[in-house]
């Protein structure tokens, strides 16, 4: 309900680009609005992935899709985000997010801005290697507790 779930698999219907949404759907008739909506390049799971296997997904994942709606996200922090970054997966979110948590990514204003940019895909790609260069462990650790210290 604070992802725009929707929209994301709507833009990757037209962008053709894999996409795999993994998680517990409270709302069932969403994940099954969802599944009528998407198109061969899109999966959709309703379970828990075990811990092991969700953090090997999201580690060999060049992307991680974080469509938070940021007017029920405002001041919050996501684990996804951290973790994505930790295990070199380029968060792609909102820009608010990534602002406000002082964290590397590809931010959108809006998600349609994703169909908008035709060869952001590689050269994106390029530019974060550099960045999360220096995002070691050491310093993640460090920005973590911050989070959490508040």
């Amino acid at each position: 309900r604070y992802k725009q779930l929707e929209q994301l698999v709507n833009i990757f219907s037209k962008i053709n680009m894999p996409l795999i949404i993994a998680g517990r759907f409270d709302d069932k008739e969403r994940f099954h609005k969802l599944t009528q909506i998407k198109t061969s390049n899109v999966e959709i799971y309703d379970t828990i992935l075990p811990e092991e296997e969700y953090l090997e997904m999201i580690a060999s994942s060049q992307y991680s899709f974080l469509p938070y709606d940021m007017d029920q996200y405002v001041s919050r922090t996501s684990g996804v985000l951290l973790e994505s970054i930790y295990l070199g997966s380029i968060p792609i979110a909102p820009s608010q997010l990534l602002l406000q948590n002082s964290l590397p990514g590809m931010g959108y204003n809006e998600m349609q801005e994703l169909l908008e940019e035709k060869n952001w895909r590689a050269d994106f790609a390029d530019s974060f290697k550099k960045v999360y260069e220096k995002y070691d462990k050491e310093i993640f650790m460090h920005r973590l507790i911050r989070c959490i210290e508040g």
